[in-house]
């Protein structure tokens, strides 16, 4: 019952256990950005869909495992420096790199980025959280929430196609 007090408690912990921490942090991820995502598309029906290329194995390995790693590999330096330009105040650098990597997922396709914004800064406050036992543990298990919540994604895309 504890792990349902607070979210960003939860979050914010390094001791939670990470069979606890990962797939938590990745529903906390993951439901409000298909939360987000219906209501674009229920509001806006004039949006364009971009389905992701899911079918091949190349396509799920990319999304699944590629994309997470290299994401949250870029996005350890942006961390840090929003880090230090905001004096630690985790929840503003939160807040700028999920601005930011939205940005950069909207070059791609508008949609994208406020698809992605919640996911990104959720994704930056797990970065930021974990930087406090190592660089490399922060990187990690970033990834590893950021694959989750890609997986499930992966899987809902092919299940219902």
């Amino acid at each position: 019952m504890k792990y349902l007090v607070s979210p960003f408690r939860i979050l914010r912990n390094t001791d939670t256990p990470l069979w606890i921490y990962l797939p938590y942090a990745a529903l906390l991820s993951f439901i409000p950005a298909a939360l987000i995502s219906i209501a674009i598309f229920h509001y806006f029906p004039y949006m364009e869909r971009v389905a992701q290329e899911v079918g091949s194995l190349l396509g799920i390995l990319s999304l699944s495992v590629l994309a997470p790693v290299v994401e949250s590999i870029i996005m350890l330096p942006i961390v840090i420096l929003l880090q230090r330009l905001t004096n630690n105040r985790w929840y503003i650098s939160a807040a700028i790199s999920a601005l930011l990597w939205a940005m950069f997922h909207s070059a791609f396709n508008p949609v994208w980025g406020f698809q992605v914004v919640w996911s990104f800064f959720i994704f930056s406050v797990v970065m930021i959280t974990w930087l406090k036992c190592s660089k490399v543990v922060a990187v990690a298990v970033t990834a590893w929430v950021h694959a989750i919540q890609n997986i499930i994604g992966v899987l809902l895309l092919l299940t219902s196609a």
